[in-house]
């Protein structure tokens, strides 16, 4: 056999290397190599924070969670996280495991919480890919990743609760995707499900959406999942009420929450508290913690003016729905199931039932999903040819996520200390009796008014 040439074999060696380097990038440029990527540029400077705000309670102050916990321990209402009518077992051993492993050093839970939301980005950039085209899934799966809303359930330790019971629901979800649910396939659904429901009571909207994906998309075998969810949900109710023996029950501590005030004054405060989570979902300049402030009167600013808002807002959703319904109606079972995903999740959160504070950030983990995918639907209704136009869309993207990136490292850096935090919102908050409850908490980093759980 001939003899290859030096010339030869140097070819075939940079043509190895240009394939490898080729490969290398591919993977690099990959979405999930950029959402990991994007996701500790944006908030690796939360990684070195402390503990603040519940995280005391919770972690620091709990010696029961700095111990082996018994079985019974776990699910009973003694647990400092089964109280106030939540029954959250499964973050006792979260928080537990992860004390036996690294005690007060708080950047292992926050590079764990922020795996679980990096984590979390990509699954809904998978969700997304089943409908909308790879560009559109991808960018709107970043701004899920980047938004400032997202920064209570990264940068706080004790808001860890949003990010995992997400994990387990939307693996659910994926899940139950599936053309044909085998048996295999429906019990891995209510192991997720049953692990979602022990980490957050909103885990019920999953349960809910599983179902609404199979009769908006029509798909078969609606009667089984219904009744697996339904089994799901009356054991979940079984071990809540009659096992642990759980119910709400409000502590009133001398300041107006919200939780004190009966239905009716509740339901007033509906479009402000929906004005608040759209408002900064469009414009996350004006965030902070711990709002209980209280919509007592019928009046234009505090009423009227975020009722009109809404109607926009949902309006303008609404009018883009319609233009599917009539142009692409394929898209119509797409524009509904994201829809009603916002909808039941601003609902849960719109003192239907009473929570501890007005509104919290944390508490738009869930609904932001059915936001993006709602718009999603929009945009790729729009079906632009034009190449100019396709640029433009990506310019705009990068420059969005780049002011959402840069304003999310700049939240993060008020989550530094509990004082920093709570001074720094202090001077945000408009809000008398949030400020109260600030001040209070700047000066005594447990005061009584902060014993009552997180919802």
């Amino acid at each position: 056999m001939p003899e290859s040439s030096p010339q030869s074999d140097n070819q075939a060696v940079l043509d190895r290397r240009a394939f490898l380097i080729g490969k290398a990038l591919k993977i690099l440029t990959s979405p999930p190599c950029i959402i990991i990527a994007l996701g500790f540029i944006v908030f690796s400077n939360c990684l070195n924070n402390g503990f603040v705000w519940d995280d005391i309670n919770y972690i620091i102050s709990n010696q029961a969670l700095h111990h082996p916990l018994s079985f019974s321990y776990v699910f009973s209402k003694a647990n400092f996280f089964n109280s106030q009518g939540m029954y959250r077992p499964l973050m006792t051993i979260y928080f537990n495991f992860l004390y036996y492993l690294y005690a007060d050093a708080p950047y292992h839970y926050h590079l764990i919480q922020l795996w679980i939301h990096i984590i979390n980005a990509y699954l809904v950039y998978l969700l997304f890919k089943r409908f909308f085209n790879k560009t559109l899934s991808f960018i709107l799966s970043l701004i899920f990743l980047v938004h400032p809303l997202q920064v209570e359930s990264v940068s706080y330790i004790s808001g860890t609760i949003e990010p995992v019971f997400f994990l387990f629901g939307i693996s659910a979800l994926h899940v139950s995707l599936s053309d044909k649910l085998s048996l295999l396939r429906l019990a891995l659904i209510s192991c997720l499900l049953l692990l979602a429901l022990f980490t957050s009571e909103t885990s019920v909207l999953f349960l809910f959406l599983i179902v609404l994906y199979r009769i908006v998309f029509h798909k078969k075998q609606k009667i089984t999942l219904f009744a697996t969810t339904g089994l799901i949900f009356i054991i979940y109710v079984f071990m809540h009420f009659y096992i642990a023996d759980i119910y709400p029950v409000p502590i009133y501590n001398g300041y107006p929450y919200i939780w004190t005030q009966p239905l009716g004054i509740r339901m007033l405060n509906i479009p402000a508290i929906w004005f608040y989570y759209l408002k900064n979902f469009l414009d996350p300049s004006n965030i902070g913690i711990y709002q209980i402030w209280v919509v007592k009167q019928i009046d234009f600013t505090r009423f009227y003016l975020p009722l009109i808002f809404d109607f926009v807002f949902l309006g303008i959703l609404l009018f883009f729905g319609r233009r599917v319904a009539t142009t692409r109606k394929n898209n119509l079972h797409v524009f509904t199931f994201f829809f009603v995903w916002l909808i039941v999740g601003l609902l849960f959160y719109s003192q239907l039932f009473p929570l501890d504070s007005t509104v919290a950030d944390r508490w738009m983990y869930f609904p932001i999903a059915g936001l993006l995918g709602t718009i999603g639907v929009s945009i790729q209704n729009l079906n632009s040819k034009s190449v100019n136009a396709k640029i433009a869309g990506v310019i705009l993207a990068i420059i969005v996520i780049s002011l959402l990136s840069f304003r999310t490292i700049n939240r993060n850096n008020d989550w530094k200390t509990d004082f920093g935090l709570n001074l720094h919102d202090f001077h945000n908050n408009n809000d008398i009796t949030s400020q109260e409850v600030l001040f209070n908490h700047t000066i005594s980093p447990t005061p009584a008014i902060w014993q009552a759980p997180i919802q």
